[in-house]
């Protein structure tokens, strides 16, 4: 049996936090939550679009 990890897509919409202006902390306090409530295999695709 082959073991497969889901993976989970965060995309955060921001032009300020994909100019640079500014760090993006709501995509990783998601990364951050998941990681409390998710006990199975996972990887995060996160995401920063203007």
């Amino acid at each position: 049996m082959t073991n497969h990890s889901a993976k989970i897509g965060i995309v955060t919409v921001s032009d300020r936090a994909s100019a640079g202006i500014y760090e993006d902390l709501s995509g990783k306090a998601i990364i951050d939550t998941l990681k409390d409530y998710l006990t199975s295999d996972w990887q995060a695709e996160y995401r920063l679009i203007p």
